[in-house]
């Protein structure tokens, strides 16, 4: 059987059910996670994309990443450079435990991730910046800066994901 790198190789970027495919033909042990969490730097944003999209489906579908993968991809974070990429990363941190000494890790991260161009990615990024300071104290400082200039963002989805937070969803 070829590893997920070898079949992201092939993956166009834009067909979903590719990696429908793969998200059902593979178990998301740590040897495939740890092949995504390698995969989400990759200078191929297509691999890139894939690789993290798969991450995020199986954790919001009940996996699980080990304190060792979970501390690999913190390492990894600053070499995460694809959009897309950076929304399923985004997205992964509320259903991972980040350890207290990966914690600014994951804060820096977020926080550059809300000054993104895309919309989209900011309202997800200071979401998860504040469920990460939910579990982590010293990252509610910055979460709350963030919050606070979501206010005035112009993209109405940033204000959206601000009043979910605020009313508590």
């Amino acid at each position: 059987m070829a590893t997920i790198a070898q079949e992201l190789a092939d993956y166009d970027g834009k067909h979903v059910e590719t990696l429908q495919e793969l998200f059902h033909a593979y178990e998301p042990k740590a040897a495939v996670m740890r092949q995504c969490i390698r995969l989400s730097t990759s200078e191929r944003w297509q691999s890139a994309l894939g690789a993290t999209w798969l991450m995020y489906h199986w954790l919001k579908n009940g996996a699980s990443l080990t304190k060792k993968l979970i501390a690999e991809q913190a390492a990894l974070l600053p070499d995460v450079t694809n959009k897309w990429a950076q929304m399923h990363i985004t997205r992964c941190v509320p259903l991972i435990e980040i350890q207290q000494d990966q914690a600014a890790a994951f804060a820096q991260f977020l926080e550059g991730c809300c000054g993104n161009k895309m919309p989209f990615l900011r309202a997800w990024a200071m979401d998860s910046l504040y469920r990460l300071a939910l579990r982590h104290d010293e990252c509610m400082p910055l979460a709350r800066a963030r919050m606070e200039a979501a206010q005035d963002d112009p993209a109405a989805s940033v204000r959206a994901r601000l009043r979910r937070i605020m009313s508590g969803k």
